[in-house]
């Protein structure tokens, strides 16, 4: 028989109360786990077909690929708390295991991974919003990357620097790192916790700042401000829930290195919060969704029926777009060749959940026969796919 550690670092059998709690997280991990693993097939089959639901490739949507990675780290996060559901069946929680080594290691790589996609929402939305600029898909791709790199090496620092000993032990009411080693908790999980939480606040307040500072002095130049603004608070939504998600446990977990001993009880609320991102950036993603998809087809290009354009964003405007419409058939018999006008263009979602007001710069140029050729092409793959999501 297997020689487990003593109390605290193992838990026989589970005091009523803790019990209770740990089926109420592992509800709540399931529902999670169903919920991100839902989301994630069905936005990777979406990304995976280029041409079937969009003209253009969803890949190169920034912001959904970010909340893709966001969903697979809740994913990883609802995985580690499933594990109440077995220690409930045990009724213990007991160290050293394959089952607590595999639960502390999973809640410290979806911690960090989830704190780390939060706080690249934001950063993505202050470039696009703030500095109107969009990062070459080939930068973005090496930055997801490096990310999960950087998650995954941090989570292997200590397994590998206390190898053998009793890292993974039970902390109250699930496996993590033993409370021997705080240097450890502190630079390999809450400094990195602390930076995303922090770091998400404040990108958001210079974002908001920015806004309304540019909607003040010229409040009519380019894209009004109000609906960028929207935008802006749909994106706040992630990193926000982050924060008021993992606030309890960090409040808790930084309460007892002070020396604090909270009610247990408290840690188990803390559990629930925690095990409750993923279902709840499910449903932000279901209501901001084709917010997301219809800002890609803003800041790449654009396809109509009545021809080809290309929707900008133009550094040198403020929050304006160079828009070029090529004109087929008769509809360039009203029209000079190389006309320039300034007119007033509205552009909605197909669902009508954001619409964008912008003055842009418009020349008409006559369209070359492979040119009306690509329009017609538009026009039948338009009709057969009304919406881009």
């Amino acid at each position: 028989m297997m020689a487990y550690y003593p109390y605290p670092h193992s838990l026989d059998p589970l005091p009523t109360h803790i019990r209770t709690g740990l089926n109420v997280i592992a509800a709540f991990a399931f529902l999670s786990l169903i919920g991100t693993s839902g989301a994630i097939i069905f936005i990777i089959y979406r990304l995976s077909n280029k041409t079937k639901y969009q003209p253009l490739p969803l890949r190169l949507n920034q912001p959904l690929v970010l909340i893709l990675n966001l969903l697979i780290a809740d994913f990883q996060q609802a995985l580690s708390f499933s594990f109440s559901l077995y220690w409930v069946h045990r009724n213990a929680i007991l160290a050293p295991t394959t089952a607590c080594n595999a639960q502390g290691w999973l809640v410290q790589v979806g911690d960090v991974s989830s704190g780390l996609f939060s706080l690249g929402i934001a950063i993505q939305t202050f470039y696009v919003l703030v500095l109107r600029r969009t990062l070459p898909y080939r930068w973005f791709c090496g930055i997801i990357v490096g990310l999960w790199t950087f998650a995954i090496a941090v989570s292997l620092v200590s397994p590998i620097a206390h190898r053998g000993e009793a890292l993974y032990v039970s902390t109250g009411a699930w496996c993590w790192i033993s409370e021997k080693y705080p240097d450890e908790r502190l630079f390999v999980h809450y400094l990195w916790i602390f930076i995303c939480e922090f770091g998400t606040l404040t990108l958001y307040a210079v974002i908001f700042f920015v806004l309304q500072r540019n909607f003040t002095l010229n409040s009519v130049a380019g894209v009004q401000a109000r609906t960028i603004q929207r935008i802006a608070r749909l994106m706040l939504v992630y990193p926000i829930a982050y924060t008021c998600l993992t606030l309890p446990l960090a409040a808790y977990r930084m309460s007892a290195l002070s020396g604090k001993k909270l009610d247990v009880r408290f840690l188990l609320f803390a559990g629930v919060c925690m095990t409750s991102c993923g279902w709840i950036d499910v449903i932000l993603y279901l209501v901001t969704r084709r917010t997301i998809v219809y800002q890609y087809s803003i800041d790449t290009s654009y396809s109509g029926t009545g021809g080809i354009g290309g929707i900008q964003m133009n550094p040198n405007l403020p929050y304006g777009n160079s828009t070029t419409v090529g004109c087929v058939g008769a509809a360039c018999s009203s029209m000079n060749r190389n006309q320039l006008r300034e007119t007033t263009s509205v552009a909605s979602s197909q669902e009508g959940i954001v619409k964008l007001e912008q003055v842009v710069q418009v020349t008409v140029e006559r369209a070359t026969p492979s040119e009306q050729a690509a329009a017609e092409a538009a026009k039948m793959q338009l009709r057969g796919n009304p919406t881009y999501w």
